[in-house]
């Protein structure tokens, strides 16, 4: 700031004395100044020190190094960093406001975010602000604007032609936050420089514009880490034509979120692999809300949208998720390959879900399976108006232990032109494949499905208003008891040319449709011979004209008529007549005319005054009656809301999750370790317990997957009421002994996903127990999923009952997580794969 006032002062004492014919003296002086001006380094606590106030652009030629908490707000000005200047935040906290921000670096670091090469990161958090229309209130939102008219004026925009590097241990992180565009035309990296450090933080976001990105995007973890975080988000256009690298090591790989409320199109890779040891794959999660196109890769070199695990130790990490979501239309082309694999020898394949608001087409190859010979494929979800799977296409679900599930959903029509493999590799329980749609089903391509069936029985379920089997394709299910179902509410026409197979022992083909004038065509080579049945029951494709043509006589249903999609019988709610003596205000329900309950109105139970209303039909009412609630350990009982409570003399519940707790007539409350009953179980699941002589490379991970259904609900409140309790038991001469506990209380670091699919918790420092990471994914009967991984020396590591084991293991140990008082999920290992002092692993299938 000196040399500046001084170069300032020195510029207007020149125009004097060079007026008086000293102004060869007064250059060579300001030369000599500047020069020794470009070797300085700036020490910036504040936007003054950077500088003159009235400078708009404020140039940044030197390196100006940011003092931890220094907040440089530099107004609506840009800020523009040349060739030659940097803006090193080192290992501090920085935060800086200006208008235009600039980076003109090139391939030179325009912001360095680490203490030295690979020591430890900084955090950098930038806001590039508009000016709202009143001419004096700044804004990066138009709720900034609030009254004040609109955020307009000036281009808040970003322009990253400059590196970002902040390579660190532990792992930097920046934040950009922008009311016009972001521009990326040199690298981001804030990957982990040692085998323990997590990947950095990255958060890009355009409030009011669009966001375009052209170089490498890196926040990857070290090997024994897991990858980072990086958001993306826009209003408008978003464009990704370099790759977003996210991976991990053996503690999973990261995230990559991606947001526009417009169009998306992505032409480079999207990495959330783990690349070493045992790690899952990560999470990627793309919504925009116009069309979303993922385009580019070659036959060779594939384009990339992974999230897939590493395998290591006999150990196989399952795959992550991939979620891409489009309001409009979806593009998957030829070239891509999307990715969630389970690695050797068992991890599981992930989920891959793909919605389109409008039409989904899939050109590319889409892999959830488990590539060694004890995992299970994985689950994919295709949903859209109309969904076309062309021939270049293919989806692989198969794996050693189990083929996985596939579900189409269409409102509209569904065109199968792909190869299709949910074959059980090993001989394992064999996957389905699901076919819902509106309109009509073609299939051109080829499904095949091998192994022993899934417990719901049909491997291919179709139900669809008309399907057809082209010249040509295949569907060839060669599991034991394997069903083939066609359900067609018009037309069913098995082409000659085709093949649809049942052919393993007890196979079936069964086709049943609606129309008794529409019989099914079948030419094609069925074997067996397809059973097929008419069922009325279950509505032929109807075509109508007007609602009239639609009605059912059910007042209690509103009648109308789709050209398109045919009739609708929708349930109202107008008044009715059920033809109850003692009912009134009768009214229609679930379709269906429901009044008050019947004359006959005791409940059997002594705390309700049970009677009939002719307005409102019986009432059971509550009262406060003395009751005997048939408890030896509870006193004084009386009637309360409808229910004979007693008052116990003790308040046994000790707060511990862990614990069962009871009265007893001599001894009183009895807290007693042991796990709880009830619980939720899973088809597989495996677990790692490690102590190591560093503690902050002790583990606890857990994977619970196939199991019990359970609901977005039954989640609970976690980031502001429930805890969650995770519970290891080990059992001796069959006494459970409670060997650790972690326990997570309600914490704001939880977040909840999108459209009900769940709760994730994410913690870089572990504070709760070392608890890292807790993901929860809520599905139907043997889909649900659960996995937490903690690690550090905040763990709560258990104590080896010899030195040669960590367990007695006599005869299992369990381990399972509580929910507060909602829900629990429970797995019994009676047959460990390691047991030793410092190393506990099993699995269960």
């Amino acid at each position: 700031m000196a040399d500046l006032l001084a170069y300032r002062l020195l510029l207007e004492d020149m125009h004097v004395i060079q007026r008086i014919g000293g102004g060869l003296l007064l250059t060579a002086l300001a030369l000599v100044l500047l020069a020794s001006r470009s070797e300085a380094l700036i020490v910036a606590a504040s936007a003054a020190d950077v500088c003159l106030p009235t400078a708009d652009p404020c140039i940044i030629t030197e390196t100006v190094q940011a003092v931890d908490g220094a907040v440089l707000d530099f107004g609506a000005r840009a800020v523009v960093v040349n060739p030659g200047g940097q803006i090193d935040v080192g290992a501090g906290t920085v935060v800086l406001l200006c208008g235009h921000l600039s980076l003109a670096t090139g391939s030179a670091t325009a912001i360095s975010l680490q203490q030295g090469t690979g020591g430890v990161g900084g955090v950098l958090s930038v806001t590039a602000r508009r000016t709202c229309s009143d001419g004096v209130t700044l804004c990066a939102t138009e709720n900034d604007c609030s009254g004040l008219g609109t955020c307009s004026l000036g281009s808040g925009a970003a322009d990253l032609n400059g590196r970002i590097d902040g390579d660190a241990n532990p792992s930097a992180q920046f934040a950009l936050t922008a009311a016009g565009n972001i521009v990326v035309t040199e690298s981001i990296s804030l990957s982990g420089t040692s085998s323990l450090s997590t990947g950095g933080n990255l958060d890009l976001s355009s409030r009011l514009g669009s966001m375009s990105i052209s170089a490498t995007i890196d926040v990857s973890g070290g090997g024994l880490a897991e990858g980072g975080s990086a958001q993306l988000s826009s209003m408008r256009t978003m464009t990704i034509a370099s790759a977003v690298d996210a991976s991990g090591g053996d503690f999973d790989g990261g995230s990559i979120t991606i947001r526009s409320d417009s169009n998306g199109t992505i032409s480079a890779d999207l990495r959330a692999d783990s690349k070493n040891g045992e790690g899952f794959g990560g999470f990627i999660d793309v919504v925009v809300g116009g069309e979303l196109s993922i385009i580019g890769g070659s036959a060779g070199v594939p384009l990339l949208v992974s999230a897939d695990g590493n395998g290591a130790g006999g150990f196989g990490g399952d795959g992550g998720e991939v979620i891409l979501d489009a309001g409009g239309n979806v593009s998957i082309g030829e070239f891509v390959a999307v990715r969630a694999r389970g690695a050797i020898p068992d991890g599981f394949g992930g989920d891959v879900v793909v919605d389109a608001g409008a039409t989904l087409s899939v050109a590319g190859d889409v892999r959830a399976d488990a590539r060694g010979a004890n995992g299970a494929g994985g689950f994919v979800d295709l949903r859209g108006i109309d969904i076309s799977l062309g021939q270049t296409a293919s989806i692989d679900l198969t794996g050693g232990g189990g083929g996985g599930d596939l579900t189409l959903f269409a409102a509209d029509t569904i065109a199968v032109g792909a190869t299709i493999d949910l074959s059980a590799t090993g001989g394992g329980p064999t996957g389905s494949l699901t076919l819902v749609s509106g309109g009509s089903t073609t299939v051109s391509g080829s499904i095949a499905v091998t192994g022993t069936p899934d417990p719901s029985g049909a491997n291919l379920t179709a139900d669809t208003c008309a399907f057809t089997l082209m010249s040509g394709a295949l569907v060839d299910n060669g599991a034991t008891n394997g069903i083939n179902r066609l359900t067609a509410h018009g037309l069913v026409t098995l082409e000659a040319g085709a093949t649809m197979r049942a052919d393993g022992t007890n196979g079936v083909n069964t086709i049943v449709y609606a129309n008794p004038s529409q019989p099914p065509s079948v030419v094609a080579i069925v074997t067996p011979a397809p059973q097929i049945g008419l069922d009325e029951a279950i509505g032929a494709c109807t075509t109508c004209s007007i609602a009239a043509d639609c009605d059912d006589a059910n007042v209690c249903t509103d009648d109308l008529c789709d050209p398109a999609l045919g009739c609708t019988n929708t349930p109202n709610a107008v008044a009715c007549d059920d033809g109850l003596a003692c009912t009134s205000g009768d009214v229609c329900t679930g379709g269906s005319c429901v009044g008050a309950v019947p004359m006959a109105c005791n409940d059997g139970n002594v705390c309700t005054d049970d009677g009939c209303d002719d307005a409102v039909g019986c009432t059971n009412t509550p009262n406060i009656a003395t009751c005997d609630d048939g408890l030896t350990c509870t006193l004084s009982d009386s009637c309360n809301a409808g229910v004979c409570v007693g008052t116990a003399p003790a308040a046994c519940d000790d707060g511990d999750a862990c614990t069962r707790d009871s009265c007893d007539d001599v001894v009183g409350c009895i807290h007693q370790a042991g796990p709880a009953l009830g619980c939720l179980a899973s088809g597989s699941s495996k677990v790692r317990v490690r102590i190591s002589d560093s503690d902050s490379k002790d583990t606890v991970s857990w994977k619970w997957s196939r199991g019990d259904a359970f609901t977005h609900s039954d989640i609970g409140s976690p980031a502001t009421i429930t805890d969650y309790t995770l519970c290891v038991f080990d059992h001796s001469g069959s006494v459970p002994i409670l060997a650790t506990e972690l326990l997570l209380p309600p914490d704001l670091q939880w977040q909840e996903r999108s459209n009900e699919k769940g709760w994730q918790y994410k913690s870089k420092l572990g504070e709760h127990a070392g608890i890292r990471k807790l993901t929860l994914k809520p599905k139907s009967q043997g889909k649900s999923s659960l996995k937490l991984t903690a690690k550090g020396s905040a763990l709560p590591e258990p104590l080896p009952v010899s030195p040669t084991a960590m367990f007695d293991n006599d005869p299992r140990v369990t381990v399972q997580l509580i929910a507060g008082a909602n829900i629990c999920w429970s797995v019994d290992y009676e047959q460990p794969a390691s047991n030793t002092a410092d190393q506990y692993k099993a699995s269960r299938k």
